[in-house]
């Protein structure tokens, strides 16, 4: 309960406004500036499948903008990127791209 004095106006209430919704963002860098940028659609979430794609535009982008230079990727260890419907894909891709690949 509030107290204030008859005469003082009544307080107002806060309107909540939808925020903007949330996206996920993907980047990859180096030393030299972004090398891929890719950005998930409203109501996707990373998963494996999403994950190994996102990798394979990476190691073409990567032929293309850097092709003289050998990438290290370096992820964390969430669900997708450890999980055993990735393991395989990713080490299919360090092969024939010759991307270095470690785990958190």
């Amino acid at each position: 309960m509030e107290y204030r004095h008859k005469s003082s106006p009544s307080p107002r209430k806060l309107k909540f406004v939808a925020s903007a919704r949330k996206m996920v963002l993907t980047v990859f860098w180096d030393s030299e500036g972004i090398i891929h940028i890719e950005f998930l659609k409203q109501g996707n979430t990373v998963n494996s499948e999403r994950y190994i794609s996102t990798l394979r535009k990476l190691c073409v982008r990567l032929k293309r903008v850097r092709p003289t230079k050998h990438a290290i990727l370096h992820h964390d260890n969430a669900r997708p990127h450890i999980s055993r419907q990735t393991e395989e894909p990713l080490h299919k891709i360090n092969e024939f791209r010759r991307i270095a690949l470690s785990v958190l």
